[in-house]
């Protein structure tokens, strides 16, 4: 069974820096029938403008992953993790026991980042911080992070994977997903279809009891797919 859930029907926050559309039950919103999919509590989708940013807070008991798909967004946090996340960057961020850490647009051009948060399948982990480039073959699904160890990815504790690819020209790659996993797929820019479904920018599909996903785009697309328990 495929979902699918129109860009416009995802939940917007606006204020005078932020732009930020919200998947799931997050911040002031609310959906009792809307609070994750699996594992995945988190799944926001943030413009912040130039000079702006989230000022320290805490977090704890998720892995959060950011991936960012335009401009550059520095990172600080208590557990010694810096950085500045360009285009095509993506940090893992475990939060554990406690962390603290802020996000800052410090550039003169807006940056958009994609923000998930994964329920860890272990708690108590100790707080940890990395990042680093994705290296994506067009037409191909590159691993970003992943609960199996290898394949050059970021580690997270919990049985799922995330990707991401860069589709042109109708090149189509395919998924095979095992009895009982799910899977979430996002489309970041440009268009595509899902097992013959017409997914557009900004769409989401919440896939269910599928055996294979089959993801073709006709001109171009930057995807992103997490396959979960």
């Amino acid at each position: 069974m495929i979902q699918i859930i129109p860009s416009a029907s995802r939940f917007t926050f606006r204020n005078a820096w932020l732009e930020a559309r919200w998947h799931f039950s997050f911040g002031h919103y609310f959906d009792q029938q809307n609070l994750g999919f699996g594992p995945l509590r988190v799944f926001n989708d943030d413009i912040i403008q130039p000079k702006n940013g989230f000022p320290t807070h805490p977090h704890d008991e998720m892995e959060i992953i950011t991936y960012v798909t335009d401009g550059e967004l520095t990172h600080s946090d208590s557990s010694g993790g810096t950085g500045v996340l360009r285009a095509g960057d993506v940090q893992r961020m475990t939060a554990g026991t406690g962390i603290r850490h802020s996000e800052f647009n410090k550039s003169p051009n807006p940056v958009r980042l994609l923000q998930l948060w994964i329920q860890p399948a272990t708690p108590g982990l100790a707080p940890s911080y990395e990042q680093k480039p994705v290296a994506t073959t067009p037409g191909k699904f590159a691993v970003v992070a992943s609960g199996t160890p290898g394949n050059n990815a970021m580690l997270i504790r919990q049985d799922a994977t995330i990707y991401v690819g860069k589709f042109a020209d109708g090149q189509t790659a395919e998924h095979p997903l095992a009895p009982g996993r799910r899977a979430y797929v996002f489309v970041i820019d440009g268009a595509a279809t899902l097992n013959g479904q017409q997914l557009n920018r900004g769409d989401q599909a919440r896939v269910t009891e599928e055996t294979k996903l089959t993801l073709s785009a006709p001109s171009s697309a930057h995807i992103m797919l997490i396959d979960l328990p």
